[in-house]
């Protein structure tokens, strides 16, 4: 997959509350996108800082990166052979 970046998007976002993140990920034609303001307008009053938040970020953008076919290692190294 592409490193942590689940994991580090998950923390910015939730050490940094007040901050809004814009996140797009593109392989081959395909995208994925993650914006704060949208996450933090379908959370209504539960805040970017709610440990839950680290844990949908994550699985989120973890999901979103093999539906696009992330996973980008594997083939860069075909291409060394």
């Amino acid at each position: 997959m592409a490193g942590n970046i689940g994991e580090t998007m998950g923390i910015l976002i939730t050490g940094n509350p007040s901050v809004d993140f814009f996140y797009e990920h593109l392989v081959d034609g395909k995208s994925y996108r993650l914006e704060t303001p949208e996450i933090r307008e379908a959370l209504g009053t539960v805040p970017l800082s709610d440990p839950a938040v680290l844990e949908f970020v994550r699985g989120d953008i973890e999901e979103g990166l093999r539906k696009i076919g992330a996973g980008t290692f594997p083939r860069f190294a075909r291409l060394l052979q």
